[in-house]
């Protein structure tokens, strides 16, 4: 493990922390160390025939801390390659979130147990059996599944954002095809950023998540969606003061105040259902609102 090297680690090992805080030479280094594990949980280059050849003795000695058998190690090329692996095996692959630890995706937790471990020169019984998960964090690939005789491990992704959003292609892909997209924090399907044309509205109406629901209707978009769905308008008027032309729609969705700018966009709203009118709708969305809603937009 090649962890970075600081001149405030203690050169004899602590056995306990005390209150006090941290130096501002040991607070360098936290942000040196977690940019380290930063790195590392979003790596994108295969596992290493290095890493490969070391990774069943590692599995091992974690089976051996929970006095389990030690298992068969079988590398896949995705966290579903993984599920597909267990279906074949003959485990019940639905249920694979009951068995699966996140390797180098769990960078989180290890950035603060290795910081105290090695920056700090902390010292613990506990450090000797972690001392395989450690490893497997940083040279184990990513998720794996750990059954009683098969441990299944996903290899590193080639392509993974730092960000939750993409809306031109996946936020995470591996070598075999497997992908996950996201648009704002929120995942969803290839359809939805890809081509959500292609949707239709018994799809976005039967979505269940509200939020999924919400990001479907607006790359399908809203203006589409009032028209070829069952909208009723409620109110219309000419702004003149601003320009506009203003309408309001009751939809499943709840009601949509809809401007037409100048500029030739269409912004479009959600505003409360007792809102009735166009005049309503502005004075509630500039923060004029009597009725003490809150509304998703």
């Amino acid at each position: 493990m090649n962890y970075p090297t600081f001149a405030c680690t203690p050169a004899e090992p602590v056995t306990e922390c005390k209150y006090g805080g941290l130096n501002e030479e040991q607070l360098a280094a936290a942000k040196v160390w977690s940019e380290y594990w930063i790195d590392n949980a979003f790596r994108q280059t295969p596992m290493t025939w290095e890493e490969f050849q070391e990774l069943p003795e590692r599995i091992a000695g974690l089976y051996r801390s929970g006095d389990l058998e030690v298992p068969e190690v079988v590398l896949c090329e995705s966290p579903f390659g993984c599920v597909q692996a267990m279906d074949q095996n003959g485990y019940d692959a639905t249920k694979w979130s009951d068995t699966y630890q996140g390797g180098n995706m769990w960078s989180a937790v290890e950035s603060y147990v290795t910081y105290f471990r090695h920056v700090l020169n902390l010292t613990i019984p506990e450090h000797e059996k972690y001392d395989d998960w450690e490893w497997l964090a940083q040279h184990g690939g990513g998720f794996r599944m750990m059954l009683e005789k098969h441990c299944f491990i996903s290899n590193y992704p080639t392509k993974i954002l730092r960000e939750l959003h993409c809306d031109d292609g996946p936020t995470h892909e591996w070598s075999d095809g497997f992908a996950i997209w996201h648009i704002n924090d929120i995942a969803v399907d290839e359809q939805i950023v890809m081509n959500p044309e292609s949707q239709t509205i018994e799809q976005i109406n039967k979505e269940e998540n509200a939020d999924v629901r919400t990001i479907r209707i607006e790359r399908f978009g809203w203006s589409r969606y009032l028209e070829v769905s069952d909208a009723k308008e409620i109110d219309f008027r000419d702004n003149d003061v601003e320009g506009t032309k203003e309408a309001l729609y009751a939809t499943d969705q709840g009601r949509r105040f809809v401007v037409t700018c100048p500029t030739g966009k269409v912004p479009t709203m959600g505003v409360p259902d007792e809102v009735t009118t166009c005049e309503e709708a502005q004075r509630w969305l500039q923060g004029d609102k009597p009725f003490n809603l809150i509304t998703r937009t």
